[in-house]
């Protein structure tokens, strides 16, 4: 949602937690919340003064006909808290809040636009990690009772993680039965602390006679997910060897390749030997791209030993290097050229001349040799020429290859026809 320039901010509510009867709603009222927030403001906020009230009547239908108690009156129990959105501050710790609603009754909340902040939350991370945010048997606060046994003890400093066990009855949880002949549900809403700024909210329900387990204190948060390596183009002295990196890909999103010289399975692209008894040199370049990460390319030949790639390494500045910088970020006719590989680009630590890269991107055309390039990428050796490429309308990404001659070359990709006579 966005906020128009030079208006104040807008408390915005965020649903930690609704639970209707025992049944867990909290997506359903937060999309409750939206639709209405987005049809009083258009997407916008445009009126300083508006006050923004969401009203909405809990009742089985409203929540798809699901009925936790039939035939008994149920109680709706929202936690909530306003975010701040606005031009200069986005607070994700305004103080919770808590409604509880019968069944057929109007439930409010709401959000004034002010130019004055709304109360901040600072919260303090509890001894045991955890911190009771609302609890509620039937329509009884009992936020202490559940509060007072999240702390087992210990010694001062000492963390002391175990399960607090809830048993959901009158006896246990507020004494005399409160709504004799109705069924009740406990609904807890707790919040780990990993840190005072990374909070992460849980809830559970369970039925009068059931049970509710709490774990005081924060499980281990497992690592996340390492980005996804996504391999754009591969080439081996003038072959395409995408499928085959790809293959490499372990399940950790990490790539190693022993090029001595090279793989045992690929067949040699150039093969032969020099006059002075030395194979002929091939270059092994690859495209790739993490998740949400700029492209990188490793450059590499036979015979150089292993080559990694790991989301967990710094980017070496020899993987982006290469990469060029045209003026326009290509035409959907036509691809976009990336990096222009001669050799082994030996002795160059930056990208060919511009000269040389425009005539292929405005012409289509290369005479691939040191006069073009203006540089012997690989000394006394024939070279390949690989073009990466990126087709900027459909994402595609690809290489071309050609091997060193004098002769004029038509860059045949894709279709790309602008070199053609």
């Amino acid at each position: 949602m966005s906020v128009s320039p030079g208006f104040p901010e807008i408390w915005e509510p965020q649903i930690l937690s609704a639970s209707w009867g025992d049944a867990d709603v909290t997506r359903m009222v937060q999309g409750i919340c939206d639709q209405q927030l987005y049809t009083i403001t258009g997407g916008d906020m445009v009126n300083p003064s508006e006050i923004l009230n969401i009203t909405f009547v809990p009742t089985v239908g409203l929540f798809g006909n699901l009925d936790p108690f039939p035939g008994h009156p149920k109680t709706l129990v929202v936690v909530y808290k306003m975010n701040v959105v606005g031009q200069t501050k986005i607070s994700p710790f305004v103080n919770p809040q808590t409604l509880r609603i019968q069944e057929n009754q109007t439930c409010e909340i709401s959000g004034r636009r002010s130019l004055v902040d709304p109360p901040r939350w600072t919260p303090t991370v509890p001894q045991d990690g955890v911190a009771i945010l609302a609890a509620f048997y039937g329509t009884h606060d009992i936020t202490s009772t559940i509060a007072a046994l999240t702390f087992p003890g210990g010694a001062p400093g000492q963390k002391i993680y175990t399960t607090i066990q809830v048993p959901v009855g009158n006896s246990t949880l507020v004494g005399p039965d409160p709504q004799v002949g109705i069924p009740k549900q406990c609904c807890i809403t707790y919040a780990y602390f990993y840190s005072a700024t990374d909070i992460e909210v849980h809830m559970q329900t369970a039925r009068e006679g059931g049970q509710i387990n709490i774990l005081t204190g924060p499980p281990v948060r497992p690592p996340p997910p390492p980005p996804h390596l996504n391999i754009r183009a591969a080439n081996f002295g003038g072959e395409d060897v995408t499928s085959q990196i790809q293959a490499l890909v372990t399940s950790d999103q990490k790539f190693q390749i022993m090029m001595s010289p090279f793989p045992a399975d690929w067949t040699d692209p150039r093969p032969g030997v020099l006059p002075d008894g030395d194979t002929v040199q091939k270059t092994l370049s690859i495209l790739y791209q993490w998740d949400g990460r700029p492209l990188e390319l490793l450059v590499t030949h036979d015979g150089t030993g292993k080559s990694v790639i790991d989301p967990n390494v710094a980017v070496d500045s020899s993987r982006t290097r290469y990469f060029l910088t045209p003026d326009n970020k290509g035409l959907p006719s036509e691809p976009l050229i990336l990096a222009v590989i001669w050799g082994i680009m030996q002795g160059r630590t930056t990208p060919v001349d511009p000269s040389a890269w425009q005539q292929i991107q405005n012409t289509g055309t290369l005479t691939p040799s040191n006069t073009f390039f203006g540089f012997d990428g690989s000394f006394n050796n024939p070279k390949t020429c690989q073009i990466f490429y990126e087709w900027v309308d459909t994402g595609k990404f690809g290489c071309f290859a050609c091997n060193e001659g004098t002769a004029l070359v038509n860059v045949n990709v894709d279709g790309w026809e602008k070199g053609q006579s």
